[in-house]
């Protein structure tokens, strides 16, 4: 039996025994903040490619279902974070956020966020959202998947010498590192970058044409960005190009160019911030201060607690893997209880 298994069956324990609902009743719940985390739902078969970043719709709604049965206060981000400095939450209090600002987030997540009538914030990297084509690295590991009956190579051109079987994700992995590092030593842009995933298409004989008209691993367009906007959907700063710079100097540029994206098409300047991918360190810290920033969420897995540094507040972070004991362990707060890790670590959850 593995490490999960066995972690899932004893919160299913926990809870079953009703002591799950005794931590989340806890004084010591009421002054915490969970800071949850979306990443994407599906419009496709994204969940089925990458559940580690996407939700089948149905799984997205029978989360937002859950926050109402285990008796959670989801509160608007800025209210959240405020009620939590001053200890005046409510009990169970949950914040919610979504990485990226991608398609799906506003064609899919934000009709069914206000079904529920929940607020939530999409955490937005910009560059991808004014050009319109699908996120390189991701859309050449989807393209790979969608064809992984079939064998794929060589195409020294770009350095891969063999042929190898797309039906080893291992292999697949090692073809988008790859493209990467061609793209990167060449020093080219998104248009670039999309001819390579293109061409990529062609030798693998994956149907590219589809995933542009359906827009998956799209980002929203500053239009779709505004009218998230409009309908009180917070709009968030990722960095311009999804990544953490070494110097302090490329990263504050980072965040002023994705900034002056979110004000042209929101009208409103953004100050919270989500470091790409859990990446983050102490000489970040100083920029984010010096432009205004008022949080920065990590994706260490734990309670945002009155101690918690604003600048490194923890979430939790929802993939498709999740047990219903695991979501209900962290809504009552009984998994930071009993499993908390230090750093982020996707394979413990």
């Amino acid at each position: 039996m593995s490490l999960r298994s066995i972690r899932d069956a004893l919160l299913a324990v926990v809870e079953a025994s009703g002591a799950g609902n005794l931590v989340g009743s806890s004084r010591w719940r009421q002054q915490r903040l969970l800071i949850w985390c979306f990443h994407g739902v599906s419009i496709r078969d994204e969940h089925e490619w990458n559940p580690a970043l996407y939700l089948s719709p149905r799984h997205f709604r029978e989360r937002l279902e859950l926050f109402a049965r285990t008796g959670c206060n989801v509160l608007p981000f800025d209210e959240g974070i405020r009620r939590l400095r001053e200890g005046a939450l409510p009990p169970r209090s949950v914040v919610l956020t979504v990485d990226d600002g991608g398609y799906d987030f506003h064609c899919r997540a934000m009709p069914v966020f206000e079904e529920f009538g929940l607020p939530a914030i999409t955490y937005l990297s910009s560059y991808y959202s004014s050009r319109q084509l699908p996120i390189f690295g991701l859309a050449a590991s989807y393209l790979l998947w969608t064809v992984r009956g079939r064998q794929f190579g060589p195409w020294p051109e770009v350095g891969l010498s063999t042929s190898v079987d797309l039906a080893d994700p291992s292999a697949r992995a090692a073809i988008v590192m790859q493209l990467h590092r061609y793209a990167t030593v060449r020093s080219m842009g998104g248009v670039e970058k999309d001819v390579l995933v293109r061409q990529l298409a062609d030798r693998a004989r994956a149907d590219y044409t589809r995933l542009a008209a359906e827009r998956l691993l799209h980002l929203m367009t500053p239009e779709e960005v505004g009218n998230a906007s409009r309908r009180g959907f917070g709009i968030e700063l990722h960095t311009h190009r999804h990544r953490m710079p070494d110097s302090p100097g490329d990263f504050r540029a980072e965040l002023r160019e994705n900034s002056a994206a979110i004000v042209a098409a929101t009208g409103r300047r953004p100050v919270h911030f989500c470091y790409p991918s859990g990446f983050y360190a102490e000489r970040y810290l100083p920029v984010l201060t010096e432009e205004g920033i008022e949080t920065a969420t990590t994706c260490d897995v734990a309670l945002a607690a009155p101690s918690s540094s604003p600048l490194l507040l923890p979430r939790f972070v929802d993939t498709s893997q999740k047990s219903v004991a695991v979501l209900q362990s962290w809504m009552t707060g009984v998994a930071n209880w009993a499993f908390r890790p230090n750093r982020f670590d996707p394979a413990a959850y």
